[in-house]
């Protein structure tokens, strides 16, 4: 994602153990170097605790939202975090989706791989 005049990339890979990270640069192919910022502990013993996979950082409305998905294996659902606030490389929640855990539900309730 490009906002304000860096780059910012997200992912586990690469994060310090159990965190979700994301990496800001002024340039694409700076990322090698870039400022890594850890932005949300992945909780133990939760629902989106395990395996959390493919993150994607997005600003809609103004807000930093970071979709996942999480569980084990064909228990894999989209979740959400929000931004704690206006810096994407700040701190995140798990967002107010209507179900526990900031999960994005949908009424065929199929397992999800990514967002």
């Amino acid at each position: 994602m490009r906002w304000n005049g860096y780059y910012y990339l997200t992912s586990t890979d690469g994060c310090d153990s159990g965190w979700l990270c994301v990496w800001k640069s002024a340039t694409l192919t700076g990322f090698g170097s870039a400022e890594k910022h850890d932005v949300w502990q992945i909780p133990s013993g939760a629902p989106n605790s395990a395996e959390v996979w493919a993150p994607e950082i997005h600003q809609l409305g103004g807000t930093f939202y970071i979709y996942y998905t999480a569980g084990a294996g064909a228990a894999h659902r989209i979740y959400v975090l929000q931004a704690d606030g206006s810096d994407p490389t700040g701190g995140y929640h798990e967002a107010n989706t209507g179900a526990a855990h900031g999960q994005l539900t949908e009424p065929s309730g199929q397992w999800a791989i990514d967002p």
